[in-house]
């Protein structure tokens, strides 16, 4: 690749770049593809990691705290402040994001077409989101397409609830990469999920019901050494995740996140979330609501 006198010629010049660009969209969607597997296996699971409200919500102001290192009741530091908008059908429309001097961070609009599903979103950074399209395949099922700015992108096929029957993620030239089957039950639980990667199963999730179908508890395995191991268990207490627990390659645990939730308001929602990591007071997240009824 070099010349005579130690300096890349241009065709192999531009023939690196292009390699080194391939290379980095591939870890960009590579990076997306872990957070869509795990937005996957936590869907529909708590309203701790997704918007999961009783009562009709118009608005949710959400404070997340760090407790103060002098007694674990009181708070010190604010971390993180949002404020969310929904319309009638609860769809979120607007998020705003604010500092600790509450000066707006970012602003994000939603859109969504007439079924209610979101076709794309916009910030105030002048940031427009991935695009996201949608037709019906031959046997009527909604697909959704999710292309990504930094290439490539995910497939999905919906059915008449609008619920996850498969997703896969394909490169920038097209190649697929993994795709992923999802199960639910007869009243419409998600109960299993398994991604794989050229014909070899790379992750699985197994949930479990209560007589009332709230989610109790949510097992998820990753491939190691040609073998599935636990990742993560998840419990749930009235439809909040009530522990996590996380484990090594050798199925020793290395961490465990408990949530507490003393305070709720009239509709059920709560307004309170302490989380413990490993026995000490992590984090605190506070919500206020209003209602259109």
């Amino acid at each position: 690749m070099l010349n005579l006198n130690g300096q890349m010629n241009f065709r192999n010049r531009d023939i690196l770049c292009t390699v080194m660009k391939t290379r980095l969209s591939l870890c960009v969607l590579l990076f997306i593809i872990v957070n869509q597997t795990t937005n996957a296996q936590i869907m529909h699971q708590s309203d701790v990691d997704h918007d999961a409200f009783l009562g009709k919500v118009k608005t949710c102001l959400q404070t997340t705290l760090s407790p103060s290192a002098n007694t674990s009741q009181a708070l010190k530091q604010l971390r993180l402040k949002t404020l969310s908008y929904y319309d009638l059908k609860g769809n979120k429309t607007e998020i705003a994001t604010y500092d600790a001097n509450d000066n707006v961070i970012n602003r994000t609009n939603y859109q969504y077409n007439s079924s209610g599903l979101q076709t794309g979103y916009n910030t105030s950074r002048g940031t427009t989101g991935d695009k996201i399209t949608y037709k019906s395949d031959n046997d009527g099922r909604t697909i959704q397409t999710i292309s990504y700015k930094s290439g490539g992108f995910l497939t999905r096929k919906l059915d008449a609830h609008n619920r996850i029957l498969e997703a896969s993620i394909f490169a920038p030239n097209n190649q697929l990469i993994q795709t992923t089957i999802y199960q639910y039950d007869k009243f419409g639980n998600k109960i299993d999920s398994k991604t794989s990667k050229d014909g070899v199963v790379i992750a699985m999730s197994k949930s479990n019901y209560d007589t009332h179908h709230q989610i109790i508890k949510t097992e998820n395995y990753r491939l190691l050494n040609n073998k599935l191991i636990a990742n993560n268990f998840i419990y749930f207490n009235n439809g909040s995740i009530a522990k996590k627990v996380y484990y090594d390659s050798e199925g020793k645990i290395t961490r465990q996140e408990d949530y507490l939730y003393p305070l709720h308001d009239n509709k059920g929602n709560w307004t309170e979330c302490d989380q413990k990591t490993n026995g000490k007071l992590d984090k605190i997240v506070k919500r206020e609501f209003t209602y259109y009824e």
